[in-house]
């Protein structure tokens, strides 16, 4: 059974999970600038984290099974970002005040992680991936996502165990345009719609729909980045019975 701590952490492992697989992983669209950790004051070798590890996932990324690892850690996130910069000091990582993204390599393997600090009792919370293989920028499309017309996939991200899957997409179209063909492209699969989205930004749009037998819900947003380009995300949920 999951705990009320992990049932709260679902969303944000999802998202960080997509964020992994993003091939934009150590750029600034993501984590803005670089962040100088505070000395955790102590003399001789870095010491490792303090891990309470909470579960492991499977996920799916553009194809490739992968798994992700939660764990909660003692230490504020300053000391985290010291102790890890000390400890992998050619690792290749970006960091700002409050979250750390690396990568390092153990025994061939490629291990990105993610570190976010969150205070309280556990100040921080560590997401690790074991990139095992490399995530293919060909792939199919998860049947049950929306695709308009000339959109050009990016990357999906399943989590089989709670039958979740988020996919993001290129579109050469506006984003209310885009908004306007996957609800077209929704509403004709039999998908109901439950209103707007919520917290988006001004230039952005989106949309939540409905669907039954089984229950589903699919959450659509579509907005600009900074170089004008239309970027969409589709993320589809299916209840379990």
């Amino acid at each position: 059974m999951r705990t009320k701590t992990q049932k709260n952490l679902v969303p944000c492992i999802f998202l960080i999970t997509f964020l992994f697989s993003m091939s934009e992983l150590f750029s600034e669209v993501y984590l803005d600038g670089a962040g100088k950790g505070d000395d955790d004051g102590k003399s001789g070798p870095p010491l490792p984290l303090n891990e309470h590890k909470l579960w492991t996932e499977p996920v799916v990324v553009n194809g490739v099974k992968l798994g992700i690892e939660m764990s909660l850690l003692d230490e504020p996130f300053s000391i985290c970002l010291s102790r890890m910069k000390k400890l992998y000091p050619d690792a290749q990582m970006t960091s700002n005040n409050k979250s750390l993204l690396f990568e390092i390599t153990k025994n061939g393997v490629r291990r990105r992680i993610y570190i976010v600090g969150i205070g309280g009792i556990y100040p921080s919370i560590q997401f690790a991936v074991d990139m095992s293989q490399n995530i293919p920028e060909n792939f199919t499309w998860p049947r049950d996502l929306p695709l308009p017309s000339g959109a050009i996939p990016q990357r999906y991200v399943a989590l089989p165990d709670r039958g979740s899957v988020m996919g993001s997409f290129r579109s050469i179209s506006d984003p209310k345009t885009t908004i306007d063909m996957l609800s077209s492209l929704l509403e004709s699969d039999g998908w109901v719609s439950a209103g707007a989205g919520s917290d988006l930004r001004p230039e952005s749009s989106g949309g939540i729909y409905l669907k039954t037998d089984p229950v589903r819900v699919m959450n659509i947003a579509a907005g600009k980045n900074k170089s004008g380009e239309c970027f969409a995300t589709v993320y589809m949920h299916t209840a379990k019975k």
